[in-house]
């Protein structure tokens, strides 16, 4: 990945306003933290996949981090189909893999994790 492409992803995050969030699951726990621009980096060269969770009118408002898996999580009303969810997840990354939620500011991400 080119220096250009991760400066236009870290100032589309700045824009975005977005906290990311890592999960790391296995069959025991979760692995749940914030990521420093390095640390995210480093995952995108790794390849870890994003998952965007906020919702349709928000990608439009405000655009998406280029590359990301968009899957909402909580509607307008702030509801949620779990299973659904879940089996959305489960094509981007298995039970083992890392990978990275976004939202606006944060809050979605955390009870998602919460969830998880």
């Amino acid at each position: 990945m080119d220096l250009i492409m991760l400066q236009k992803i870290k100032t589309k995050l700045a824009k975005l306003l977005v906290l990311s969030t890592l999960l790391l699951i296995s069959n025991v726990s979760a692995e749940v933290g914030q990521l420093t621009n390095i640390q995210l980096k480093q995952l995108l060269a790794e390849g870890v996949p994003i998952i965007d969770i906020r919702r349709a009118d928000e990608w439009h408002s405000t655009g998406v981090v280029k590359g990301s898996h968009r899957v909402t999580f909580f509607d307008a009303r702030g509801r949620y189909d779990m299973e659904k969810w879940l089996a959305e997840l489960d094509k981007i990354a298995k039970k083992d893999e890392k990978f990275i939620l976004i939202c606006r500011s944060g809050n979605r991400t955390g009870q998602v994790s919460s969830f998880l």
